[in-house]
């Protein structure tokens, strides 16, 4: 590994510089609407206290314009000092109708918008303007949302820290060591909703880090096309959904984007229009929940949270019972095993991209002796242990080796879903593992992301709903505490019910 890494330093020198480059422009860009016009006291106050769907109300009431909500926003932007984001257009002209109209929309940067560069945080692709908006960004384009910002997204695209050439760490202000994410511009009132991805969880753990909301459709429910090269794993969904500071902004989002025209954008998903009446109806529902598996220890606050969900849904008057949830070590090893099999160079971009640990290991391990004698008494010194299992799969490459991985996922989903079935079960509340870790340690807890992974290859729909901040456990006084709820696919109105009865 050491001699990869010192390999290609020297090659990456003027990748890094052009890197640089992008981020100061991104810096004197927001720094140059220091001139711009400040709406009135009285308009700043309704934009910032409100939530995207009142906003919208506000916009199409004529209490604030489009122009006042979009100004406002981008002060704030200034005042915070959120100069991290990897691109922005200032060249947008808002709306004031539409279904989404006074809603300012941040994206992944590794979402395709017409006009706006797809870096992957790497300098080697710092200039690479889209020259079209993928499906669901068009539709939501065309309901008068504006497209504002690009968002940092993590430069190997499965890590659990965002952090990229280009943006660098992404800060949490509010707990300077742990792990931040773009979620802090919604925190902070720059933005109303923010488009992403979400392969292994990233989407849910960034919701926690930054105390908000997420929301991942089921792959077919929502336009998944990203009009970029990162493409899906094996089994694994890159399903595309939102953060946002409220369950009412993600049912506006959905009500406009599961509709017509994103079924005529993208015939590839299914043509299942929002339905309503499901989201509010006031019938009774069956709810499993977990709060931990024996292969990974879920932490007490993250136990709590659980416990506070339950006996919320029991006083709603909904029917709660415990389940066993199957093997999060068969799932582990699934997962970690789709990861090692992939194989694409496209996503990681050569020599300038970050690897990330895991499959730093995978590549050293298949050209390094020395690695793989070392590998081996590891295994020995471990043998039976839980820190034994990314070694165990780092190095499978053989085609058979890829069938039995993809056999096992298959046979895994089956038993959940019989599982589910036999409990009759509605909807289900999944812990996270830990709250938000301290920047540079989620390696060394890749394990305990299995909990949100698992349902990425279920392809459920999953949604995080807040309980508080962490009150007792040592270190972690004041993060944040939530739990996942999960649906079946294509259920996402039951998701949505149930996070909003929860929040």
């Amino acid at each position: 590994i050491y001699k990869l890494t010192k390999s290609s330093q020297k090659d990456t020198q003027a990748l890094l510089s052009k890197a640089q480059s992008k981020a100061k422009q991104v810096r004197v860009s927001i720094e140059m609407t220091a001139n711009w016009e400040v709406p009135s006291e009285e308009a700043q106050s309704l934009v910032l206290n409100s939530d995207m769907s009142t906003v919208h109300s506000l916009v199409i009431q004529k209490k604030v314009t489009g122009r006042e909500v979009f100004l406002t926003c981008m002060k704030k932007l200034r005042e915070e000092g959120l100069d991290w984001i990897s691109d922005i257009d200032l060249s947008i002209v808002p709306l004031d109708t539409g279904d989404l109209a006074g809603a300012l929309v941040g994206v992944q940067d590794c979402i395709s918008v017409k006009g706006m560069t797809s870096s992957f945080g790497a300098g080697v692709l710092a200039y690479n303007v889209q020259h079209k908006d993928t499906p669901l960004i068009k539709v939501m384009r065309e309901s008068g949302a504006v497209l504002l910002l690009k968002t940092p997204s993590s430069q190997c695209d499965r890590s659990f820290e965002f952090t990229n050439n280009i943006t660098g760490k992404t800060p949490n202000s509010e707990f300077p060591d742990r792990v931040g994410s773009e979620g802090e511009l919604l925190r902070k009132g720059c933005l109303n909703l923010i488009v992403g991805t979400d392969v292994l969880g990233t989407l849910r753990y960034s919701a926690l880090a930054s105390k908000v909301l997420s929301f991942k459709p089921s792959s077919k429910r929502i336009s998944s096309d990203l009009g970029s090269a990162s493409q899906d794993l094996p089994l694994l969904k890159k399903n595309i959904g939102v953060l946002a500071k409220s369950v009412n902004d993600i049912r506006k989002w959905a009500e406009v984007v599961i509709s017509q025209p994103l079924f005529e954008a993208d015939p590839k998903i299914v043509p299942l229009a929002w339905n309503n009446e499901v989201y509010s109806s006031q019938a009774p529902m069956t709810v499993g929940y977990f709060e931990s598996e024996e292969f990974w220890k879920v932490s007490e606050s993250m136990k709590r949270a659980v416990r506070q969900a339950v006996q919320k849904l029991q006083s709603k008057g909904h029917k709660v019972v415990p389940i066993q949830m199957p093997s999060l070590e068969q799932i582990s090893k699934v997962i970690l095993s789709l990861i090692a099999f992939d194989s694409q160079p496209e996503s990681r971009l050569g020599k300038e991209h970050y690897l990330g640990y895991f499959t730093q290991l995978t590549s050293a391990l298949k050209t390094n002796k020395l690695v793989r004698y070392f590998k081996r008494k590891y295994t020995e010194w471990k043998s039976s242990t839980k820190e034994l299992l990314p070694y165990e799969v780092a190095n499978r490459s053989q085609c058979y080796e890829y069938l039995l991985n993809m056999i096992e996922g298959i046979n895994f989903k089956q038993s959940f879903y019989e599982l589910w079935n036999a409990n009759e079960l509605d909807a289900l509340i999944a812990p996270f593992p830990f709250p938000v870790l301290k920047q540079d340690a989620s390696r060394d807890s890749y394990l305990g992301f299995g909990y949100l992974s698992v349902f990425n290859l279920l392809d459920c729909c999953v949604g995080s709903a807040l309980c508080g901040d962490v009150t007792e456990e040592f270190e972690n006084i004041g993060l944040g505490t939530a739990v996942q709820v999960v649906t079946l696919p294509y259920q996402e109105e039951q998701c949505l019910k149930l996070m909003a009865q929860l929040s």
